[in-house]
């Protein structure tokens, strides 16, 4: 994930903005659901949140600017996004 950082800052000059976007769904009923499931949707769902975010926002800080929005898929009858989070940094 550093090396993701790194090309960014290489490829534009800096990060100023990061999305979190990534999520999965599962379908099936809480008592249906397999633990190796569960894990999965954590890992990605709020463990990729933190990791992305902890990574750009140390870039972040030390150009002190940069802003991070968290966009949560919630699921009905379709998909759609929701902002959950946006999130200016705190600069030191």
């Amino acid at each position: 994930m550093d090396d993701a950082v790194k090309q960014v800052v290489t490829v534009f000059g800096s990060v100023d903005v990061l999305v979190n976007t990534a999520a999965i769904l599962r379908s099936s009923p809480l008592e249906d659901l397999r633990l190796d499931e569960w894990q999965t949707a954590l890992n990605i769902n709020i463990t990729g949140y933190f990791l992305m975010s902890q990574r750009f926002g140390k870039q972040m800080i030390a150009q002190k600017k940069g802003t991070m929005s968290i966009f949560q898929p919630w699921h009905r009858t379709s998909l759609r996004l929701i902002v959950v989070l946006i999130a200016p940094l705190k600069l030191r």
